[in-house]
């Protein structure tokens, strides 16, 4: 292995250490216990160990050969998105989000678990013991927010409250974290021993916890929240300096924000031809305007069933008009599941060493939110999108 390649796989193994979402979406076994780091000095450690390695790695461009040159650049770019995501406003602006943000995420987390040995079951016990730390890091963020008017959007307080307080109200036995199935081979004793821990711990770690959070939340955030007419980076006192980062973070050298503002309205007014196009076909209008008018008016879907049916059908077209497309297409499968939790749609890759095939999530708690976007949005997280994306990563 020569030493660019050496230092590409030391940045890919960093991008996994500190990527703190992607084992809890993913259900991911061997870190199982894992909950998100949100502490100042931590996501300061990490941005610190992320930039030296993107240092080295830019160093060692000018010696690679010009077909090294690419993956270093790649890795580069990686480390420095790593090094923003590190330091970024997330545990202040997003987290509270009661979808997207930690409580989306720990819904999903805590019972989703393909478990399936005694040691898992112990395992998830240890991370259930864990989480009062992980709330204890993003309450202290929280708070650090609050004092630096940094705080986020008052309908995501407010709806993150009422979220904790339905959580905190409900019985025991309704509880997320019970939710979570049972190790599948271990005995009936094993089985109950595993369930009543998790009862246990419910009372003595994660409730309490979360009502740590929502005093956190009731006490701190919501008097500091700002109101909807002051959303995101603009209306913090670190503002444009902290966009201008995302920027360079996640964009090529040499663009500011009115250079990406300038590329969008060209890709929209490129997109007008396509909307005229599809509204005289549609609608018998071609203004672009009113067809994106008319198109917004469509009715959603009724029933979780009915995104569900009508997901699947275009997984089926998808499917039959890949090979067309692609040179190769993956071995494992794809299918929908829906859920009540997290992001409006998101994608679990395959696990081959269970089994399981990969799923495509839609949330339908409000299933008339999916009108005429699904298909976009099912080809884009599952057949070919996501789906083709990483399970050919993982056959490789």
């Amino acid at each position: 292995m020569t030493h660019a390649e050496e230092l590409i796989d030391e940045a890919w193994s960093l991008h996994v250490e500190v990527d703190d979402t992607l084992p809890l979406w993913s259900g991911e076994l061997d870190q199982i216990e894992r909950w998100f780091t949100s502490s100042s000095e931590a996501t300061s450690d990490v941005r610190a160990r992320c930039d030296e390695v993107r240092a080295r790695l830019e160093a060692a461009i000018e010696d690679a050969p010009a077909r090294t040159c690419a993956s270093l650049l790649t890795a580069a770019a990686m480390m420095r998105a790593d090094a923003w995501g590190a330091a970024a406003p997330s545990a202040e602006l997003t987290w509270p989000h009661a979808d997207e943000g930690f409580l989306g995420l720990m819904h999903w987390a805590t019972n989703s678990l393909s478990l399936t040995t005694a040691e898992h079951g112990d395992r998830y016990h240890e991370k259930m013991r864990r989480l009062p730390g992980a709330v204890d890091e993003l309450c202290a963020r929280l708070e650090e927010a609050a004092e630096g008017d940094r705080a986020p959007i008052r309908r995501h307080v407010e709806r993150a409250i009422a979220s904790l307080d339905e959580l905190l109200g409900a019985p025991v036995a309704d509880d997320p974290f019970l939710a979570q199935p049972a190790p599948t081979e271990v005995g009936e004793a094993s089985t109950r021993r595993f369930s009543d821990g998790v009862a246990a711990l419910v009372e003595s770690h994660t409730r309490p916890a979360l009502a740590r959070l929502r005093e956190t939340l009731a006490d701190s955030s919501l008097p500091a929240a700002r109101d909807d007419d002051r959303p995101g980076l603009l209306h913090r006192p670190d503002g444009e300096a902290e966009y201008a980062e995302a920027l360079a973070a996640h964009t090529r050298p040499g663009l500011d924000a009115g250079a990406i503002h300038a590329i969008g309205l060209e890709q929209l007014a490129r997109l007008d031809g396509e909307w005229a196009r599809y509204g005289q076909q549609q609608f018998g209008v071609s203004d672009p305007s009113e067809v994106r008018r008319c198109t917004a008016s469509l009715p959603g879907r009724t029933s979780a069933d009915e995104v569900k049916r009508d997901a699947e059908a275009i997984f089926t077209a998808s499917e039959a008009e890949a090979p067309k497309w692609f040179n190769r297409v993956p071995e494992s499968t794809c299918e929908i599941r829906t859920t009540v939790h997290g992001s409006l749609a998101f994608y679990s890759p395959p696990k081959p060493e269970l089994g399981h095939p990969a799923r495509t999530y839609f949330n339908v708690q409000d299933p008339t939110a999916w009108g005429p976007q699904l298909a976009a949005t099912t080809v884009h997280e599952g057949i070919p999108g996501h789906h083709y994306q990483a399970a050919l990563a993982l056959e490789d």
